[in-house]
């Protein structure tokens, strides 16, 4: 893309985490929906914001699955626990729980 880089905001967490949330470094949960509020003003619109999260999602290990989701149409599958503004995207490098 010829766009200038004003364009685009990148944040990269790494932290450890639950789902929805991040800790600090004072180890206290801070919840995304939070830190992405602070993204959804007047200077943000209209630029493509991305969030890379590396930090658990829950407890549990994950033993990985096998996918086939060409006639997926669960509705509801979104989490409660993100409002992600317009023009922005969202990547985890973990699967909840």
């Amino acid at each position: 893309s010829r766009r200038p880089v004003k364009d685009c905001f990148l944040a990269v967490f790494s932290s450890h985490g639950e789902e929805g949330c991040v800790f600090g470094a004072d180890g206290k949960p801070v919840r995304l929906a939070r830190i992405f509020r602070y993204f959804d003003n007047e200077y943000m619109e209209k630029k493509a914001k991305v969030f890379l999260i590396q930090a658990c999602r829950g407890h549990d290990l994950d033993d990985g699955v096998e996918v086939d989701s060409a006639g997926d149409t669960t509705e509801g599958s979104f989490s409660q626990h993100l409002s992600v503004p317009v023009d922005t995207a969202v990547m985890y490098a973990t699967a909840p729980g």
